[in-house]
């Protein structure tokens, strides 16, 4: 075998190894740590989650479910699995409060739930539909106030160019040094989004874990001049 072809073969043994091992299927699976994420989309009136298991805490390795045990969100199977992270991804329409079931046979469900009451509401207050490139622009956000694990941010694209600011005294200003890269009668996107974390209602046998979200709200806007 040519040097090169063994060292190609040797590289993707390796690969697929490390591959196989990220991801752990358990058939003893008590106390897992639970890690969610959910999104809403206040715009597109949708909601994205992921679910992840873990053996050992925050830091374990992955696990994927059996085929006696499933996860639910809003009563809903997942809609993509990836099997190298661990991975469960959904996406709903609307706007519902987000309900993960834990489910194996025999035993218990694990039930966790994030409403969007405890997460409240974000919005713009002051953003105009067109802002100018020479003057820069500023607004501030509008909604339920942030609680002490809550954070508003502000995001701003187009094409490849983003920028991205954390809230300074619940007002976002843009000057005309952020704004030189974009082009003048271009539309950008500016999202507003809320961030925080809340503990999980049912833990797994001391397993652990937490409820991550993020609630968006998004506007275009024309630059001029």
């Amino acid at each position: 075998m040519k040097p090169n072809i063994l060292l190609a073969s040797c590289l993707a043994s390796i690969l697929f190894s490390c591959t196989k091992q990220e991801t752990v299927i358990r058939k003893e699976q008590d106390g897992l740590h639970q890690a969610y994420h959910v999104t809403f989309d206040k715009t597109a009136n949708s909601i994205a989650a992921t679910a992840t298991f873990r053996k050992g805490g925050a830091e374990g390795p992955a696990v994927t479910l059996d085929g006696t045990s499933a996860i639910l969100l809003n009563n809903v199977s997942h809609t993509f699995l990836n099997v190298v992270s661990g991975t469960y991804k959904w996406q709903l329409n609307g706007l519902s409060d987000a309900r993960f079931d834990l489910i194996r046979k025999g035993r218990p469900t694990v039930s966790n739930t994030i409403s969007q009451g405890e997460i409240g509401i974000v919005n713009f207050d002051g953003l105009p539909g067109t802002i100018s490139k020479s003057k820069g622009v500023e607004f501030a956000w509008a909604g339920t106030p942030v609680k002490t694990n809550q954070e508003v941010s502000v995001s701003v694209v187009s094409g490849n160019r983003k920028i991205d600011r954390k809230q300074h005294s619940g007002r976002f200003r843009l000057t005309p040094v952020d704004l030189q890269t974009f082009q003048k009668g271009h539309r950008i996107r500016v999202k507003l989004i809320k961030t925080g974390s809340v503990p999980l209602v049912q833990q797994d046998s001391r397993g652990g874990g937490t409820i991550s979200y993020s609630y968006t709200v998004e506007r275009e806007v024309l630059v001029a001049e």
